[in-house]
């Protein structure tokens, strides 16, 4: 560990209360208007997300249907707080290509914006140590407007935290489309993708690949930043032996992220609401409501020309 991610853990300790309430505060925010079977048909698909791990070994479950009402804010409880720790394990180690100058980051399949919270906190915290980083502006897009409107919540919960995060990164509006089918977007820009290609994708991991590629030759990118699961990497796999003359920057060591344990804000959030509606709560939420483990286990794809 170097100094700064030594640093870093010390200074992100003490902000896990503030960050788990800004947290629950967003999804409190957006439950407040949802009925019951509108909750229990989110949360029933948002469940399908966690791999079955009995017999010792992992196995796929489903994909989630993010088009539900009530997936954005129960997504919080249940993920955001594990792909900022996992946000923040990979872009740590990625700093020295990230701090030398402005870029433009196209963040796909931003989803709550996971990975734009684990940048401002980084920069936040290098602010305050006295070497701030370059103000990137910050692109999101995501098919889903369930997700974005839960992003532009959590974005707001967590400026109440930190009060300049605006002045650290430049936020730009979201836009609604996906990879391949999107509006104009900035060229030479940095392309960043948190457990982006869903279990449909991998069926045929190298035409999906191929697809990538073309995108980011479309996009002229001057690098790429993918993680998720090791058992869904085929994709990645794929994109990385097609980026002819692209250097691999992939860390050879995770930071062992301090974010640790549950998200209380969240699990009384989410249990109080389903009381009030009459339904049951769910069993599964006290081990699945929480921030991940330390180091958290995603395969990492960075390369830069």
């Amino acid at each position: 560990m170097n100094k700064f991610e030594s640093h870093f853990n010390g200074w992100l300790r003490p902000w896990q209360s503030q960050l788990c309430d800004a947290c629950g505060d967003a999804m409190q925010d957006g439950i407040a208007p949802l009925s019951g079977p509108e909750l229990d048909g989110a949360n029933k698909s948002l469940n399908n997300l966690y791999a079955d791990t009995s017999s010792g070994w992992a196995c796929a479950g489903g994909d989630c249907d993010y088009s539900l009402p009530g997936t954005g804010p129960l997504y919080t409880g249940h993920w955001h707080g594990k792909r900022v720790h996992d946000g923040l394990s990979v872009l740590l180690p990625l700093l020295p290509v990230l701090s030398a100058r402005p870029v433009c980051v196209i963040d796909i399949g931003a989803g709550t914006g996971a990975a734009l919270w684990a940048w401002t906190l980084l920069a936040r915290c290098a602010q305050e140590w006295g070497s701030p980083l370059p103000v990137h502006s910050w692109y999101s897009i995501d098919c889903s407007q369930r997700m974005l409107k839960q992003s532009d919540r959590l974005w707001g919960k967590l400026c109440r935290v930190l009060p300049n995060a605006p002045e650290l990164v430049n936020r730009q509006p979201a836009a609604l489309c996906d990879w391949r089918n999107h509006p104009p977007l900035p060229t030479g820009a940095l392309v960043v993708g948190s457990y982006l290609f869903a279990r449909a994708d991998l069926t045929n991991p190298a035409a999906t690949a191929a697809a990538f590629v073309a995108f980011l030759t479309r996009l002229t990118a001057s690098g790429v930043v993918l993680w998720t699961k090791p058992n869904k990497c085929a994709v990645q796999d794929g994109v990385k032996t097609q980026l002819v003359g692209w250097i691999d920057r992939t860390p050879l060591k995770l930071f062992d992220c301090a974010l640790q344990g549950q998200m209380r804000k969240c699990l009384s959030v989410a249990q109080a609401k389903f009381v009030e509606v009459n339904l049951p709560r769910d069993p599964e939420w006290n081990k699945r409501l929480n921030w991940g483990c330390a180091p958290t286990k995603v395969a990492r794809l960075a390369m830069t020309r």
